[in-house]
């Protein structure tokens, strides 16, 4: 049984790497960075920090190579199972990895493949057991750094570049740059050490170098004591401990049991509205964050922010405890405790009722800010006008604030702009006005809250005749998972040239635009609307989207986003189109096979417009440029091909040469020969088989070879007559234009059937 990590055990780098296991570096991660650009703290300087790592390391094994080393704690969580996502210890493990694969080189009959990379993996995707998921090009360049540098050692650092399993899209990886780097710095260093033994080197890394893992989703607590690690570092007093300094303080037996009674109640909350912690205190400790973040000064956040640029002050002042000296202070600060729980208790029984909001009562670790962003400003805003105001317009606060969580821009800055949710909230209590549209004609909101589009959504409801029926229009339309909250070419398309607004329009293009990419759309069900698209005036369609490396034609919703908000004219007139067809009983799958069938063509995608199965080929729609070809990304795992050997097997399967008879058959195999896309495979008898692909400048070439990889006299003649050039157990035509390659391809199959 493969068993992964526990918390709090110490493991070393032979059970780290090993099993089904993957070490897998998240994308929340930043770039490795001690190849070249770390920061030393007291040279307070940029440097790279591997020789210092790996000169101790070597220093420690020739000195105490029997002692055990540890290197410190590691946090991560596991997700899925045997996959570790680290958090942190990434530029240790990284620098540890690529030293055990330079070792590799070193020793005789890839001595450390094993702890590099399984068997069961070479063989089948070659996922390594280190896993760079910052981004793709790091994922690939890793897997191939393990499969064609440290298991194959024809080639050195400096040639890692001129290799065709480089891409020029590495150069602008910063990881992968700095681990080149990194590479060239250990190879120097264990070069220049000599001697070294490489074996018991890097045993003496494998076995005697020792790591503690803590597992950071599987926090737990003792007895009467709990402890967050949090970005200060700093451990937290637990709120069991705080009940007794308090109410253990008020002198008055009733008011003690009054308070003793109602903080026992809140906790009982708290532990029947738990998600799946085992014990209350995560959502106590909450509450308490709620509140002193509520009670702080928001104007001395917002000039902290101004000043510094960050959010520490926020940070800091979550975990602040009250500090309370008389039995008076104490009495009213439990009276704002109670208040607040009232309010946070009429709040989740009445609006945050979905099973996955218990999330932000009782979280399994600590809230997010986005978090903090959504809640903090309702809670304000209740305790203000909660006795004369409606459900509704509570439900609209609520609405506005987690429709903008959703925004992409928002998200990345919602630490710095929580203030900002909570001074909207103030800004409305200062004018005594319960209605947050009440806000878009203020100027000292922030643009980043109070956008455009915001201020014109609250002028429509505002006016319009049927507040609630236009808000609950609105409302869906922002839930869905391509707009995410931002709906403005919904209402710029529904807006005529006199700024007037017709919700009749809304509605249809709503509708059409939600049938197209439906509420549990599998997207890649989209390659008809991806086909169709391609045949309209869209500008950079398909295009690099942040996250890719390669073209892509629009996989993840983020993507569908962008191409709309770039392209909205066109889009408008797109669906334009679809909603004029329906009118006369015209299905959108008919309206856009029309679009298609009256394409005229004339761009470099028409073959993905023609043929359906090129994007059926791509399973999250990824493609790359190499000169006039298109490479079809089949998954992220670099599986690919080319499009025109792709398109040859297409016409191939139609031509049927005369003498394809019944002694052949036509496979497509795709697969990469020597970075030639292979697909179109010819097999005779399981005897004989032919590969034809395409190369480069619409020229094709052929392989002939023995289905059991020998050589023998008949396929040494036929490689003779035909002059093919001999390639390890293959045999090569030269390049040639397709009808030259057809041709060839006949007689193969020909000489080959006589000789039967």
């Amino acid at each position: 049984m493969d068993e992964t990590f526990k918390s709090g055990k110490e493991y070393s780098l032979n059970y780290i790497f090993s099993g089904k296991k993957k070490i897998v570096i998240p994308d929340l991660q930043r770039d490795y960075c001690w190849g070249d650009k770390a920061w030393d703290k007291d040279k307070k300087e940029h440097t790279e920090l591997v020789s210092d790592f790996v000169e101790k390391l070597i220093e420690v094994f020739l000195n105490k190579k029997d002692d055990k080393i540890t290197l410190g704690l590691f946090y991560g969580y596991e997700y899925p199972t045997y996959h570790i996502q680290l958090c942190d210890g990434q530029q240790r493990i990284t620098t540890l990895f690529l030293l055990l694969g330079m070792l590799n080189r070193r020793t005789a009959n890839n001595g450390f493949q094993k702890y590099l990379i399984s068997d069961y993996e070479l063989d089948d995707d070659k996922e390594p057991y280190l896993q760079y998921a910052i981004r793709e090009s790091t994922l690939y360049f890793l897997s191939d750094l393990v499969c064609n540098f440290f298991l194959e050692k024809n080639i050195s650092v400096n040639e890692i570049k001129e290799q065709k399993w480089y891409f020029t899209e590495y150069n602008l990886d910063a990881s992968i740059q700095s681990m080149i780097k990194a590479l060239r710095k250990i190879d120097d260093i264990i070069s220049k050490k000599n001697p070294l033994d490489y074996n018991e080197f890097g045993s003496f890394i494998l076995e005697r170098l020792k790591i503690f893992y803590y597992d950071m989703g599987k926090r737990t607590q003792g007895e009467k004591t709990f402890v967050i690690i949090n970005t200060t570092g700093e451990p937290l007093t637990a709120t069991e401990n705080l009940k007794p300094i308090l109410i253990g303080n008020i002198t008055d037996e009733k008011k003690r049991k009054l308070y003793s009674d109602a903080w026992e109640d809140r906790e009982e909350w708290f532990w029947q509205n738990r998600s799946t912690n085992p014990t209350a205190d995560n959502g106590v400790n909450e509450f308490f964050r709620w509140v002193n973040l509520l009670e702080s000064n928001i104007d001395e956040w917002k000039k902290h922010i101004e000043t510094n640029k960050d959010s520490d002050f926020l940070i800091n002042r979550q975990n602040k405890q009250p500090s309370l000296k008389t039995e008076e202070e104490i009495c009213k600060y439990l009276e704002k405790l109670n208040g607040y729980f009232k309010i946070v208790k009429f709040l989740f029984d009445n609006y945050f009722i979905k099973k996955v909001e218990k999330k932000y009562v009782a979280p399994d670790i600590e809230n997010k800010q986005i978090t903090l962003f959504i809640l903090l400003p309702i809670i304000k805003y209740v305790k203000h006008f909660e006795t004369n105001t409606s459900k509704r317009s509570i439900i609209r606060v609520k609405q506005f604030f987690e429709n903008l969580a959703k925004v992409e821009d928002i998200s990345k800055r919602i630490g710095n702009l929580l203030p900002e949710s909570i001074f909207i909230i103030e800004k409305l209590i200062e004018t005594n006005n319960d209605d947050i549209a009440s806000v878009y004609t203020r100027n000292d909101i922030s643009e980043h809250l109070l956008t455009p589009e915001e201020k014109r959504k609250f002028e429509l409801y505002l006016t319009h005749e049927n507040r609630e029926e236009l808000e609950d229009k609105f409302w869906k339309a922002e839930g869905h998972k391509i707009w995410s909250g931002e709906i403005a070419p919904l209402i710029k398309w529904s807006t005529d040239i006199n700024n007037c607004f017709d919700v009749n329009k809304f509605d249809s293009y709503e509708r059409v635009f939600s049938a197209l990419f439906y509420d549990k759309c599998d997207y890649a069900e989209l390659d008809l609307t991806r086909r169709a698209l391609l045949t309209r005036n869209l500008k950079a369609y398909p295009r690099i989207f942040r996250r890719y490396i390669n073209y892509n034609f629009c996989w993840e919703p983020a993507d569908w986003r962008i191409l709309v908000r770039d392209n909205e004219d066109e889009f408008k007139k797109f669906l334009d189109v679809l909603i004029e067809e329906e009118s006369v009983n015209v299905s959108y799958k008919d309206t856009e096979l029309k679009m298609i069938g009256e394409y005229k063509g004339g761009k470099d995608t028409d073959d993905f417009v023609n043929y359906e199965k090129f994007l059926e080929y791509c399973e999250e729609k990824n493609v790359r440029r190499d000169g006039e070809d298109w490479i079809l990304m089949k998954n992220q795992k670099g599986v690919r091909t080319s499009l025109k050997s792709y398109l040859l097997f297409l016409e191939l399967e139609k031509i049927k040469p005369d003498s394809f008879s019944s002694n052949w058959k036509l496979e497509s195999d795709f697969y990469s020969e020597r970075y030639k896309y292979v697909i179109s495979s010819f097999i005779f008898k399981e005897k004989f088989h032919i590969n034809v692909f395409y190369v480069k400048n619409n020229f094709y070439q052929l392989q002939l070879f023995k289905c059991d990889s020998s050589i023998d006299a008949d396929i040494i003649n036929i490689a003779e007559i035909e002059n093919l050039k001999q390639k390890d157990r293959k045999y090569e035509s030269e390049e040639m234009d397709k009808d030259r390659i057809l041709a060839l391809l006949e007689k193969l199959m020909n000489t080959i059937n006589k000789l039967s």
